[in-house]
């Protein structure tokens, strides 16, 4: 089939060698005409007309009766440019030739023949040429077409009922011949960071191996639906015969569940057509922070004391820094500052902040390296120090009565009225 068409045969397809195009070509024989006066010529040629218009009449069939297979199911086959054998490979390469069937069915074998059109997509366009009969009486039929040699890149193929809506595409992908670069095991991405909430950082990573002869470098890039670049993950130079874990890093902004395009870049190519996808990835929310003062108590013996709750909305477990201001004056000035690890619900924290010279003291509790739904949580509060009222009490003088040169020795009580 792809180095010549058989002798005698008056028509068929054929691949050309110019990549991505399938032609059906009319092979007519010639044979002198002797003995043939040039009225008989015409007259038959006549006939040879009125036959082909009676059988153009005839396929016009109800197209309707005629369902083409889902594109999914349709059997690609895939050879060899050199040695034009079946490669046993479940993907094409380039430089690939391909025998593909395609499985139709007819729900009224009582209609007459219709007939198939083949066309398919690259590069932004279509080309077709390749068409056939479907014969009415039968209830299934396979069209078998054949085509290469392919280029890489993404290939459409459409079959289409003739004077029908009736049509499926499938796509192909063609990946680079040599392949270089495969994925070291399950070609999915991992995203790590999971469950993520709205300000979290997340890692997509994949292994990939370099079964090509150089040492060569990769790099991962993530796009959002529309074609808008999420990251271009840094490049990591890989071995011959090495694998090694490729990566890019990006901050959650959106809440809601996104698709993630991915795929490995090459500056030279060689890319296997396995390493690109879709992820999904679930954003939740952003956690909220909220921190209240329960209690205060302020006495000369234990000084300021003071009780903060801290509550976290569900989710993961979160990092914060609690820092404590006092003002005196116009200005705050930081106190005491600490980092606490938060589990999802309420926490209670005891302060004991002595006796400081302030009249206002506030509290502040900042995400650590996450965001939170509100900001930062705050509290301020007044602050009343003891009041203080002292008193002395002489209760002893000694001795007494006292003479000039003696050393006199006073008990006192000192007391707090306030």
């Amino acid at each position: 089939m792809y180095s010549g068409l058989p002798k005698g045969v008056n028509k068929g397809h054929y691949a050309t060698t110019k990549r991505g195009f399938i032609h059906t070509v009319v092979i007519v024989e010639h044979y002198p005409m002797t003995g043939r006066s040039v009225a008989s010529s015409i007259t038959g040629l006549l006939i040879f007309t009125i036959l082909l218009l009676w059988s153009s009449n005839v396929v016009s069939a109800d197209d309707g009766d005629f369902d083409i297979s889902e594109g999914n199911i349709w059997s690609f086959d895939y050879l060899d440019g050199v040695t034009m054998q079946s490669s046993g490979n479940i993907s094409a390469s380039d430089g690939d030739y391909v025998n593909l069937v395609i499985p139709v069915s007819n729900s009224n074998t009582s209609s007459t023949d219709s007939s198939w059109s083949f066309s398919f997509g690259y590069g932004g366009q279509w080309y077709g040429g390749n068409t056939g009969i479907l014969l009415g009486n039968q209830s299934f039929m396979e069209v078998e077409i054949s085509f290469g040699p392919i280029s890489e890149g993404l290939m459409l193929c459409k079959l289409e009922i003739d004077n029908s809506p009736e049509y499926e595409i499938s796509e192909l992908i063609v990946g680079p011949n040599p392949v270089n670069f495969t994925s070291a095991g399950d070609a999915n991405l991992v995203l790590i960071g999971q469950p993520a909430h709205v300000g979290d950082d997340l890692t997509a990573s994949i292994l990939v191996h370099n079964e090509g002869q150089d040492l060569n470098s990769v790099r991962l890039e993530l796009t959002k639906n529309d074609g808008s670049l999420i990251v271009l993950g840094d490049l990591v130079s890989i071995s011959p015969g090495s694998s090694r874990e490729v990566s890019a890093s990006f901050t959650a902004l959106v809440s809601g569940t996104q698709p993630i395009n991915w795929k490995i870049l090459s500056a030279n190519g060689g890319i296997d057509v396995s390493l690109n996808g879709t992820s999904y990835l679930d954003v939740h929310e952003s956690q909220e922070i909220v921190a209240n003062i329960e209690d205060t108590s302020w006495t000369l013996d234990s000084g300021l004391d003071l009780e903060l709750s801290l509550s976290l909305s569900s989710g993961v477990n979160r990092s914060v820094i609690i820092s404590v201001f006092m003002k005196s004056g116009n200005d705050y000035s930081l106190y005491q500052s600490l980092p606490v690890d938060l589990n999802p619900g309420i926490r209670t924290l005891n302060f004991k902040l002595g006796n400081p010279d302030a009249s206002r003291l506030k509290i502040s509790v900042s995400p650590d390296s996450w965001i939170s739904l509100s900001g930062d949580a705050e509290r301020i509060i007044e602050l009343s120090p003891p009041l203080i009222s002292p008193s002395i009490i002489i209760t002893d003088i000694s001795p007494s009565p006292a003479s000039v040169g003696d050393v006199i020795s006073i008990s006192y009580i000192l007391e707090n009225n306030g």
